[in-house]
């Protein structure tokens, strides 16, 4: 975890989760399911899943962490969505001195040079602002970081764009979602794509829903999660048997 992340938050015997899409069209539909799947995998029991415009977006939030031990909102990032999201749970957005330094950090790799020490200029600035108390997340596809908030009625996690939901999930929130779980445990496998990708998925899912599939060129790879190694070995012999008979053969 990123410096704001000072310990891992308590496990839960369940964790029921809610997915939110702040906005609309097809590929963030196809984003949220991604990311509700990658949740199912790792262990957390799936609400609700849905794709709201930004009239109804604080009370989905609302209405979200009333349910929920867990929810993802993935929306587009600046200070105006920080706004509409701490008005929501009734906290106030401040400039968060850890995300300045996740945005120079990123803008200094990208450009290969020092971290600036002079203002950021206002576009990158205005990444910075987050609901305060908020657990900053480094996000290594972009420049603006991810948080989660964690309060008596449960954990609201904030995805920052699109493209940010993979990275972050390989990364800080996912071990974040896993501690949650109990899911320490991961292994993932490497298939030829045999057919179109679509219908490897299809076929993929409905062979082990309980693992979670990703197209990579002509591969395909899944992933297991598992809260002991005891399961995750018997996760990963069911996986093989069951999907390679749908899928390909298991790549060597």
């Amino acid at each position: 975890m990123y410096g704001a992340i000072t310990s891992r938050p308590a496990k839960l015997d369940r964790v029921r989760s809610a997915v939110l899409g702040w906005g609309s069209g097809v590929s963030l539909e196809g984003i949220t399911a991604l990311v509700s799947r990658r949740l199912s995998a790792m262990g957390a029991e799936l609400l609700v899943t849905r794709v709201v415009e930004e009239p109804e977006v604080e009370e989905a939030i609302r209405s979200a962490i009333r349910e929920a031990d867990l929810t993802i909102l993935i929306g587009p990032p600046g200070r105006r969505s920080s706004e509409i999201v701490a008005r929501s749970i009734g906290r106030e957005v401040i400039l968060s001195r850890m995300a300045l330094d996740i945005v120079k950090g990123y803008l200094a790799l990208a450009e290969e040079r020092p971290p600036p020490v002079a203002r950021l200029p206002e576009e990158y600035e205005e990444l910075a602002y987050v609901p305060a108390g908020s657990l900053v997340l480094r996000n290594p596809a972009r420049p603006a970081p991810g948080y989660v908030i964690e309060d008596e009625w449960g954990v609201l996690a904030f995805i920052p764009g699109l493209d940010s939901a993979p990275a972050l999930f390989e990364g800080e929130l996912g071990q974040f979602v896993r501690a949650l779980t109990g899911a320490y445990f991961s292994v993932t496998l490497v298939f030829d794509l045999v057919g179109s990708p679509e219908e490897a998925l299809r076929e993929a899912y409905e062979a082990a829903p309980w693992a979670y599939f990703e197209v990579k060129g002509r591969k395909v790879e899944a992933t297991v999660y598992a809260k002991s190694p005891e399961e995750l070995s018997e996760r990963m012999e069911e996986l093989k048997a069951k999907v390679s008979e749908k899928v390909s053969e298991l790549s060597r």
